[in-house]
């Protein structure tokens, strides 16, 4: 009844709103079970995106998603990937829903059902403002990426490959084992060093299968992989796999819009664009975050390898014990509080405590064997490897297009092209597959996220064709002309820093005049 009454509450106001005008027909109540709902009494109206776009906060969120309208309001708190969830409020949410959820999660759609979206008037009109010639061509561009989606779907690029995953699920233990033996069998800081590297190739892959868990790339259910991911991501990688979900998925709802995007906002130490403090549309800054961008982004081009290889390791540190120990929200994003249950929060914990615990335990094994040399060289050359692990991240997007979600054009505001323009993919082969986890493979990754990575070789030729076909910008290179164009896409716009002062300047002068 409570439910009955709030829809009918809704449509009142939608239909006021619209100046009385709305189309009604019956409504698709919710129904206990998972399952298709049974019609009732009440009315269920059509809405346009117009009226859709009208309900865009998290205090009243509704989605269009093929072709239905839903409020999903109350669900916002229960959401596994948390406010993600209203950075699409007020849109048309169908190829970012259909990317992340499996057909389980669709059939519980019907209990959030309002309406259904209205099919424009001038079709033609819209896929002119979309950026398509006419309607035709738009349904057939539909046509041919729901095709190739499907494709992947047929031919088991979703379904996992055990005995991949079994020696992707024993190399990080091996690697930490031989590590520990080369420290308690050797006397030497060189032995250590080598044991050091040993320990961050073992890291290096960790953060693969992190990725891949929370994907919900390997097993069947949310808890079963968040448990897997805790080992793997807290307790050997001392990284906690709950702050990298939140961020993780922002990342892949907002992707290089520069004042959401948690992967690229790293004001005022790192800017990735002119646009984080020179746009309208930028994120505040306070008097000392503007004083440092001052002085850190004109030094970005030279600092980028050092932030890399020094601190960028640490900061992930630290954000995991603030999220879990001390604020008990996302630092990246502020809006986002820890909303898992109290039994992941705590073994979330309980793993990254036991990482401290056996990782000091071997540097002091290390400084017993080998006094303060060994076990420098240990810490140091462990943290400094894992350095590569942040330049490749940053290859992926770092000097891609950026724009906030106003300043796209019609073309960037569709999901999948978007993600496409937005990534670089690095030269696949045997080698790079393994060592990068498939995460060089980016385009086929962020358009189908639950892909294995055993699979991505194969989508990403799928990809390539769809984007040829469909004349989409698509980028590849090799790993080190794309460390290039990062450092040199950097150095550019630390280039831009001084338009902030003239920028002030002229507005003095427009305001004494």
């Amino acid at each position: 009844r409570k439910w009955r009454d709030r829809r009918r509450r809704d449509v009142s106001r939608a239909s006021e709103q619209d100046g009385g005008r709305c189309r009604c027909r019956p409504v698709m109540p919710p129904s206990d079970d998972v399952g298709e709902a049974k019609p009732r009494d009440a009315q269920q109206c059509v809405f346009t995106l117009a009226d859709v776009a009208k309900h865009n906060t998290a205090d009243d969120l509704w989605l269009a998603i093929d072709g239905g309208v839903y409020d999903v309001t109350s669900y916002l708190k229960q959401h596994p990937g948390g406010q993600v969830l209203a950075t699409w409020a007020g849109r048309d949410a169908s190829d970012v829903f259909t990317a992340w959820h499996t057909d389980g999660v669709r059939r519980k759609l019907p209990r959030f059902r309002v309406g259904t979206l209205a099919a424009p008037a001038d079709a033609d009109a819209a896929a002119r403002a979309a950026g398509f010639a006419d309607a035709a061509t738009l349904v057939a561009y539909e046509a041919d990426k729901k095709a190739m989606l499907k494709s992947f779907a047929d031919r088991g690029y979703y379904d996992t490959d055990f005995r991949v995953y079994a020696r992707a699920f024993a190399t990080p233990p091996a690697l930490f084992l031989l590590s520990i033996v080369i420290v308690l069998l050797t006397s030497t800081w060189q032995a250590h060093a080598l044991a050091g590297l040993v320990l961050g190739l073992g890291w290096h892959q960790v953060a693969w299968i992190g990725h891949d868990v929370m994907h919900s790339s390997v097993l069947k259910g949310r808890v079963r992989n968040h448990v897997l991911g805790c080992l793997y991501g807290n307790f050997f990688g001392g990284i906690s796999v709950g702050w990298w979900k939140y961020t993780h998925d922002m990342h892949h709802a907002t992707t290089n819009e520069h004042e959401r995007d948690p992967d690229i906002t790293h004001l005022p130490f790192v800017a990735v664009t002119e646009k984080m403090f020179l746009s309208a549309n930028a994120r505040p800054l306070t008097a000392v975050e503007l004083a440092l961008l001052k002085v850190a982004v004109p030094l970005q081009h030279l600092t980028y390898l050092p932030i890399m290889f020094v601190a960028a390791r640490f900061n992930l540190y630290w954000q995991s014990i603030y999220m879990l120990f001390v604020g008990h929200r996302v630092l990246a994003m502020p809006f986002q509080s820890v909303h898992y249950g109290a039994k992941v929060v705590n073994a979330e914990r309980l793993a990254l405590v036991g990482f401290w615990l056996w990782y000091l335990a071997v540097c002091y094994a290390a400084y017993a064997r080998a006094g303060a040399a060994g076990a420098f060289a240990y810490f140091a050359v462990s943290h400094l490897y894992m350095g590569v692990l942040h330049v490749q991240i940053s290859l992926s997007h770092w000097e891609r297009p950026h724009a906030s979600a106003c300043e796209k054009s019609p073309r960037e505001k569709e999901w999948f092209y978007h993600q496409i323009v937005t990534a670089r993919d690095i030269t696949p082969t045997a080698f790079m597959n393994w060592y990068m986890g498939g995460l060089n493979l980016q385009c086929a990754h962020h358009i189908a996220p639950r892909v294995a990575r055993h699979h991505l070789p194969a989508a990403t030729v799928e990809v390539r064709n769809f984007c040829r076909k469909w004349n989409i910008p698509y980028t590849e290179s090799g790993m080190l002309p794309a460390v290039w164009e990062v450092a040199s896409s950097l150095c550019d716009v630390a280039g831009k820093v001084k338009q902030l002062d003239e920028r002030r300047a002229a507005a003095l002068i427009r305001k004494s005049e």
